[in-house]
């Protein structure tokens, strides 16, 4: 046991601190009745002083007054009814401190204690009081309401009441307000505890000690376990509340907890009105915002246009450079400075006179209602208008094709023209010498220049009747930023021209077979001026004094084809001259016939024929007979003959 006084450890049964002289609680200190004197005044009151514990053998003493004996207080024996007697001081000096040490010298000798003693009367019958009956009921009051307020106290411990941790708060703007519930979940875990939880609401567990992670657990159990239901009003939410709605919380605690800890949990029920919210101002966000149109129909752009701005609306302030029109900065009062982008939402294959373009921005309400502004005209649509006609430029108006060959193997080759065409700002040029490209080159600025590569599809083993096409994979936009539309991309082009074997004399024209003859006559007086005997007669030794007459010229033409279709050959062309020529030898002017041979010749459909110009005929010696001609030569095989008259 310890002294509730000093702090020091009391022996057990000890009725006094040996360290400070206090009273044992639960003991009291033994009573001395001196004797009292007939002359001491028993109406007189003697200071009540709280009773002095016998001093410790080691602590000094002060002279102390003689004192009479103290026997102990023996039972009275049964006397006849005495006058009352005087209360009787304990027997210490008068005026003595509590505290150990000397007394003071007027406490030790009390002059009444010094009158001599009065004999001895007896003892008067014991009264109760009006004074000790209101002592007594004053004590038994004041230790009914100590008991009373310890069960209170006790009571209290155990319960907990869940609206002593609750407090609400609401802010922002009428429209746009803000609630928040806080809970101290710190003093809550506390008082469950009874342990102090302060410190763990905001450490993280990497700043506690193992000791204090243990002991955080609690806290963050009892955390867990509160539940908080909030019940807004109809159609609103946290950020869009208005002066005089109601906002209910329910705010329990789980039973198990509750259970665990022993204590008895009052759940929070709370309706709270919000008020105080202050008015909103409104900003209009594209107001100083608009579009222009630039470009030509279906192939249009779109630019933001302004001058720029600069407003203030409640605590934040808004501007807009005209250099810069696709952001809005706003300022707000501590200094920090954000923006909204400002954008043009389109198709993006370009737009036409009539479509609809849409300002955007992507600024969130709800960010501007913290700062008490309404956002307004987050986005403008604006219909477009102003952009003019393109122009169209045919890119294979210069170009065709030539073909060669024969009917079935045929050839095809794209050519071109020179030529020189403006459309809008651009120049657009073809060569024939380079049959393959579009060169073009914007007259504003000769740094957009180009080319467009044009070809055929199909260029070889041809019939007539064929179809080739001319074409381009470069798309009609291509130049659309230049207001110029490319069209005729493609154009087809059908072979009708492709030679085909001569079957028919009536198919060649004539000047063609009169320019084969005339070539053939140059050929033939060549021929004998150079070596006569071999071409003429084999008697002849020279030409010289030979007389070559002047009827040289076409006799016959004759065409003829193979019957086997199998046959290589497919026809032949004989041109037949003759020339009446005379010697010395000769009894008398002599014809001769010669022929020259053209194979596999082809007429194109216009009769003309189509002999590549290093091609050499096959020549014959001269006949004096041309039936013996015919039948050796030309009619002696199985061919189909056609004879000119």
């Amino acid at each position: 046991m310890f002294c509730e006084k000093c702090g020091r450890k009391i022996t057990d049964g000890a009725s006094f601190c040996e360290g400070c002289g206090a009273a044992v609680a639960g003991k009291s200190a033994p009573q001395v009745q001196p004797q009292v004197q007939p002359q001491a005044q028993p109406d007189r009151p003697i200071p009540k002083m709280p009773p002095q514990a016998p001093q410790p053998p080691q602590a000094p003493q002060a002279p102390q007054a003689p004192q009479a004996p103290q026997p102990p207080q023996a039972p009275q024996a049964p006397q006849a009814p005495q006058a009352p007697q005087p209360p009787q001081a304990p027997q210490v000096p008068f005026g003595a401190q509590p505290q150990f040490g000397a007394q003071p010298p007027y406490a030790q000798q009390p002059p009444y204690a010094q009158a001599p003693m009065a004999p001895k009367k007896e003892k008067k019958p014991f009264r109760i009081t009006k004074k000790m009956v209101i002592i007594g009921l004053s004590s038994i009051v004041a230790i009914a309401l100590i008991v009373t307020g310890i069960l209170v106290f006790l009571a209290l411990s155990n319960n907990i009441d869940l609206n002593d941790y609750v407090s609400i708060k609401t802010e922002g703007y009428e429209g746009y307000g803000n609630i928040d519930c806080e809970i101290d979940y710190a003093k809550l875990a506390s008082d469950i505890t009874g342990k102090d939880m302060s410190k763990y609401s905001d450490k993280s567990s990497m700043d506690l000690s193992y000791e204090e992670i243990k002991d955080s657990s609690s806290y963050y159990v009892i955390m867990s376990a509160v539940k908080v239901d909030t019940v807004y009003p109809e159609g609103k939410d946290d950020g869009n509340l208005s002066n005089g709605d109601v906002v209910k919380y329910t705010i329990t605690l789980d039973h198990s907890v509750a259970a665990a800890y022993e204590i008895d949990v009052k759940n929070a029920v709370i309706e709270h009105k919000v008020e105080k919210l202050g008015a909103s101002q409104s900003f209009n966000v594209l107001e100083s915002i608009f579009v222009s149109f630039d470009g030509y129909n279906g192939f249009g752009t779109a630019k933001l246009m302004g001058t720029g701005f600069e407003k203030t609306v409640g605590s934040l302030k808004f501007r807009q450079s005209g250099d810069e029109l696709d952001r809005i900065y706003y300022t707000d009062a501590d200094g920090e400075e954000n923006s909204i982008r400002v954008y043009i939402d389109m198709k993006s294959e370009g737009i036409s006179n009539g479509d609809t373009v849409t300002i955007k921005t992507n600024a969130d309400p709800e960010v501007f209602a913290n700062y008490g502004i309404i956002l307004e005209g987050l986005t403008k649509d604006v219909t477009v208008s102003g952009l003019k006609d393109s122009e169209v430029f045919d890119v294979t108006m210069y170009f065709d094709i030539e073909t060669e060959g024969i009917d079935g193997n045929g050839t095809a080759n794209i050519t071109a023209k020179n030529s020189e065409t403006v459309v809008g700002s651009i120049i657009f040029t073809t060569s024939a010498e380079e049959p393959n490209y579009v060169y073009y080159e914007d007259s504003s600025n000769s740094y957009n220049r180009g080319s467009i590569y044009v070809y055929i599809d199909n260029d070889s083993d041809l019939s007539n009747g064929d179809t080739v096409s001319i074409k381009t994979d470069t798309p009609a936009d291509e130049l659309s930023e230049y207001g110029v539309t490319l069209t005729n991309l493609t154009k087809e082009v059908t072979v009708s021209d492709l030679g085909t074997y001569a079957k028919k004399l009536s198919e060649i024209r004539e000047s063609e077979l009169n320019e084969l003859y005339a070539a053939c006559k140059i050929d033939l007086k060549n021929r004998m001026y150079e070596d006569w005997g071999p071409v003429v007669h084999d008697s002849w030794d020279s030409y010289e004094d030979q007389d070559i007459g002047n009827d040289l010229g076409a006799y016959k033409t004759i065409l003829t084809s193979p019957k086997n279709t199998t046959s290589p050959d497919k026809n032949t062309l004989w041109l037949v001259l003759s020339v009446t020529l005379d010697d010395n030898s000769m009894d008398e002017p002599t014809v001769y016939y010669f022929y020259y041979a053209y194979k596999d010749v082809v007429v194109d459909s216009f009769g003309f024929l189509s002999i590549p110009e290093d091609y050499t005929p096959e020549k014959s010696h001269g006949f004096t007979s041309y039936d013996d001609m015919c039948k050796e030569y030309i009619k002696s095989f199985n061919l189909n003959v056609e004879e000119s008259k």
